[in-house]
């Protein structure tokens, strides 16, 4: 199918710069973050108090307005031997606490219920899945698994829990293999669990991107790999019929970003991925793959962009975009977002590593239904810093149709009184010892439109936030609502904030 160009096919959103319009609101002030020098690490927040875990993960404790409030051992003891907090799920009425277990016999997943007052014991612990019996059922002969990796995701809305576990074989000739079990708000599993195999013993396998939706559907894309080289990209979606597997393919033969939906609409979701031309990197494309659960068909449109098309100041560095956000609309339109993001790792003198993050601004593209391009547009970003999480950024979609980014900015960006992102060097350094002197920054694009308008963010008590950390320790369902830490002067301080 020959790509179609963006750029002949829309006409650019109009671009504002603004001083600031309205007032973001502070909901919550839970003090001054505590000492990191600590054995205890603060992991989640529900209401007015803080959870914190310790390093060896057998211990959990909870402080209330700067004031502890309960410590517990919450390791145990199973037939597989001792179970550590490997993940953690905070539901609306109790912790959740996921252990994976391993003897020389036998690995098992674990989960237990504690109560927020003081960390008792609501569910005592249920054995969910035991890899060995899966283990059975691989080819060529009983064998034992080492596990590589373990996750937990957590879907508010639906209160469905998806836990992945990433196995590695522990004799020879047995392959690699991916299982993914879903859970309801009763801890019921949702379907029997989908287990992956790799399609050769030698071959490793990777979960590149995993969404648990709001309707319990569960989509996630498998990665197989021959040690350094990935021979291909599997995307599985499960919903209460039969999984489907169906593998994705890049138009270029160098892929640099994709991405799931972040969600889903009328039992819809999509799939993007960003590829350029390893020869020049100068030829790129963006593929959109539409899913239809219900209907269980696919659609898939491929649209070229060129280096020459994107913003002058950024030139050479096309193949530096990663597919940042994608969403679906009520009206089944697609909203498919570019980050122009890179690192670069530079030794110093005595042997250390310096390791620079750069984000260049946002490419956006709007979709219809039927994947037709209604507008593009461009968002310019100038900063950098060896401090990754000051330059990362959030975002969400209003219920309004808006799409909003959150991102921290140099104050001589905003020295002319609105925002202004062709500064020097100096301008776009974001030093972490000197976070007070940042400034919030929020663009928001209409998606009708394309329309584009970028303000410093103020709130409504007066006080000045110096920078943010989009660390979300818990996520509203408003949207634009996150508690996460953020400097006020000098302090770093964790707060609940209305970003609208």
């Amino acid at each position: 199918m020959k790509a179609k160009n963006i750029f002949t096919l829309t006409l650019l959103a109009v671009l504002i710069f603004s001083s600031p319009l309205n007032a973001q609101e502070i909901i919550t002030d839970f003090g001054k973050v505590s000492s990191m020098k600590g054995p205890y690490v603060t992991v989640g927040i529900h209401g007015s108090k803080e959870i914190r875990l310790h390093g060896k993960r057998d211990r959990l404790e909870i402080h209330d307005k700067q004031k502890r409030i309960a410590r517990e051992k919450v390791s145990y003891k199973t037939d597989e031997g001792q179970a550590l907090v490997d993940e953690i799920i905070f539901k609306k009425d109790e912790i959740v606490t996921f252990s994976l277990v391993s003897s020389p016999k036998d690995q098992a997943l674990y989960y237990k219920t504690l109560s927020y007052d003081d960390l008792s014991t609501i569910k005592s612990p249920v054995k969910i899945s035991s890899l060995e019996e899966i283990s059975k059922n691989s080819v060529p002969s009983v064998f034992r698994a080492s596990v590589a990796k373990f996750d937990a995701y957590y879907n508010k809305k639906s209160e469905h829990i998806t836990l992945v576990v990433t196995a590695k074989p522990n004799k020879d000739g047995a392959k690699n293999f991916v299982e993914i079990i879903t859970l309801d708000k009763d801890y019921n599993t949702v379907r029997e669990s989908y287990i992956f195999y790799a399609k050769d013993a030698d071959n490793g396998l990777k979960i590149s991107d995993i969404v648990t939706y709001d309707n319990g559907t569960v989509a996630a894309v498998i990665a197989e790999t021959n040690r350094k080289t990935v021979l291909g990209y599997t995307l599985i979606y499960l919903t209460n019929h039969e999984p489907v597997e169906a593998e994705v393919l890049p138009a270029l033969d160098r892929i640099e970003g994709y991405k799931l939906s972040s969600n889903i609409q009328n039992d819809q979701f999509s799939f993007t991925i960003f590829s350029v031309d390893s020869e020049d990197l100068k030829q790129g494309a963006i593929t959109v793959y539409k899913y239809d659960t219900k209907e269980h068909m696919i659609e898939s449109e491929t649209y070229s962009i060129n280096e020459s098309d994107l913003n002058q100041k950024r030139k050479n560095s096309l193949h530096r975009y990663k597919v940042y956000d994608n969403y679906i609309m009520e009206n089944g339109s697609i909203i498919v977002t570019l980050s122009n993001s890179y690192s670069t790792v530079r030794q110093r003198n005595d042997g250390s590593i310096r390791v620079t993050n750069f984000e260049n601004g946002f490419f956006i593209i709007s979709l219809d239904k039927n994947l037709g391009i209604s507008w593009s547009t461009e968002i310019p970003r100038n900063a950098y810093s060896t401090y990754g999480k000051i330059i990362s950024t959030l975002s969400y979609y209003t219920k309004n149709g808006e799409m909003e980014i959150i991102f921290n900015t140099n104050a001589a960006q905003f020295k002319k009184g609105f925002y202004n992102y062709d500064v020097g060097r100096g301008g776009a350094y974001l030093p972490f010892v000197k976070a007070r002197k940042f400034i919030p920054t929020k663009a928001t694009i209409h998606l009708s439109s394309g329309e584009v308008s970028v303000e410093e963010l103020k709130f409504n008590d007066g006080r000045s936030i110096n920078a943010i950390h989009p660390e979300i320790l818990e996520k509203d369902e408003e949207p634009g609502v996150y508690t996460l830490k953020a400097n006020i002067g000098k302090k770093l301080n964790i707060l609940k904030i209305d970003f609208k």
